[in-house]
């Protein structure tokens, strides 16, 4: 267990501060007077990849946006943001001080730097710079007296008079806390205003109001009323549990294990599944890989999966969060019990309690379906450097299965996208790529409209497209006779961290799962949290 002071104060206040930020509005933003571009559409959805647990995916939209937008209050707002998911979710100390002294340094006098003062006078004391974080704190205080922060910001100001500071942490590397046990998972399975819960046992409520009923088997509908969940009428608070023992319950056509828990929050009601880990890694390996994979394949997207998960759950748990991850795509895909076969029992149960370290904190496990013949740098792709996640060859994924594709476009389809995603415009007039990785996919494209040139990410604009339909970065485009932009080309997602197709060619070939782990993370290393 890590039982470092600075650690802990930095974990619980800047976590609080980050979650607290990305979940409530943003009063500090003015509505975008440029008029070409609505930095709204896109800051949802960055909130929305942030709240399912797609970290990286989260800080490449905010930093786009804070690069596109003309209004300075959302640069800001969006840049301290990146810095705050780098310093907390990514292990991006130093980093996440370059985007803080960025915003600090460009943009004097926003109403928004508030933030980036608070936390990167935190982030500094974690980094035990007690004089740099003295000089931060107290330019906090004297910019913004009125700020929420003021009594924290003295406290830390009079602490650090009082203590001498430690030897520094590695650069870049947070430890984090061991677990003595299997830990809990809370799932995101629904937001909605009512919901209908199945049960093919007896089940115990336990309410928010301190009732606690042994409900018989059947269906029960719950929707939100007077602020609180109501079931079949009856007011039971703002949340309740039902336990539901081995047998588990059903939600719109698929059972889960573990409890099911309702709450109210924002007006809305929220189906939250909690159950032990490797519960819910059975229900996420055959979700992300095809149960007919080889053994060494399953194995090692199990490990993949658990640290990723593992990951996530430290952080959110920290934060006060009202759950750890979502079961859709967006996050790690989860389809509950029922989905798993004895091929993906045995993966997760032989690695049980297995993750991969870096420098004994989890590594970030990135995975993709196919590489096209060559994996991706994560720095060419979101805003992080892993040192694990570099550009190398992958020919034994495109050797094994090759996977082409071709994707068309119409202009007007385009513009469409576009526009839904907050960019001002009447038509698309042309389309060519503007920049390459290493690897060489695509950096960055720039869009001709009728008001000008947009210069987009490669990333960005594949998740505008749809990342079902331009399938990877390694690609081509080109115009047909018809007018549509025309899109040649192979692999399947982004590219960085293990090669779904790339496991499956190396376990064919006779290598074991830490074979596989290895080549994909390089320089981590494997090791049981629990038995």
């Amino acid at each position: 267990m890590n039982h470092d002071p600075a650690h802990a104060r930095f974990t619980g206040c800047l976590c609080a501060l980050i979650v607290g930020g990305l979940l409530c509005a943003s009063p500090c933003i003015a509505q975008d007077s440029a008029g070409k571009f609505d930095p709204d559409p896109m800051l949802r959805r960055a909130h929305m990849l942030f709240d399912s647990g797609q970290m990286l995916e989260s800080i490449a939209l905010y930093e786009d946006i804070a690069r596109m937008s003309a209004d300075p209050d959302y640069t800001v707002y969006c840049y301290v943001r990146v810095a705050d998911v780098l310093a907390l979710f990514l292990d991006q100390r130093e980093l996440a001080l370059t985007y803080y002294d960025k915003v600090i340094r460009e943009y004097p006098g926003n109403w928004n730097l508030a933030n980036a003062y608070f936390n990167s006078a935190m982030l500094l004391f974690a980094e035990h710079r007690y004089e740099d974080a003295t000089k931060r704190f107290q330019r906090y205080l004297e910019l913004f007296p009125e700020a929420r922060k003021t009594a924290t910001a003295r406290y830390m100001i009079e602490r650090m008079q009082k203590e001498t500071p430690g030897p520094a942490p590695v650069p870049g590397v947070d430890k984090t806390p061991m677990p003595e046990a299997e830990p809990m998972v809370r799932v995101l399975l629904i937001t909605a205003d009512s919901l209908q819960l199945e049960f093919p046992h007896s089940v115990v409520m336990h309410a928010a109001s301190g009732r606690r009923d042994k409900l018989a088997p059947g269906t029960y509908r719950l929707r939100v009323l007077d602020g609180g969940v109501s079931m079949e009428g009856r007011g039971l608070g703002e949340e309740v549990s039902f336990d539901a023992g081995p047998h588990g319950f059903a939600h719109a056509g698929r059972s889960y294990a573990g409890e099911a828990v309702v709450s109210v929050q924002g007006g809305s009601m929220t189906l939250i599944n909690r159950l032990p880990m490797e519960q819910y890694l059975e229900g996420v390996v055959p979700s992300e890989m095809p149960p007919s994979f080889a053994p060494a394949a399953l194995r090692a997207q199990a490990v993949a999966a658990r640290t990723f998960a593992w990951r996530i759950v430290t952080r959110t748990r920290e934060a006060g969060k009202p759950y750890d991850l979502s079961a859709g795509m967006m996050d790690q895909a989860y389809l509950g019990m029922g989905v798993a076969n004895v091929a993906t029992q045995d993966a997760v149960r032989l690695t049980r309690g297995q993750v991969l370290l870096y420098h004994d904190a989890p590594a970030f496990t990135a995975f993709h379906a196919h590489s096209g013949g060559v994996l991706e740098d994560d720095a060419a792709v979101w805003s992080a450097n892993m040192p694990y996640l570099k550009v190398a060859d992958d020919e034994r994924s495109e050797d094994y299965k090759s996977l082409d594709w071709e994707y068309r476009i119409a202009p007007s389809e385009l513009a469409r996208l576009l526009k839904r995603n907050g960019f001002s415009l009447s038509r698309v007039e042309g389309l060519r790529v503007d920049g390459r990785s290493t690897s060489g996919r695509i950096a960055e494209v720039a869009v001709t409209t009728n008001d000008g040139v947009l210069h987009i990410r490669g990333n960005s604009f594949r998740l505008l497209v749809g990342p079902a339909r331009m399938r990877s970065l390694l690609c081509d485009v080109s115009r047909d006779e018809d007018g549509q932009f025309v899109f040649n080309g192979r692999g399947y997602g982004h590219g960085v961290g293990m090669s779904q197709w790339g496991a499956q060619a190396m376990a064919y070939a006779g290598k074991d799962y830490k074979d596989i782990l290895s080549t994909y993370y390089p320089g981590t290393t494997l090791r049981a949290l629990y038995n």
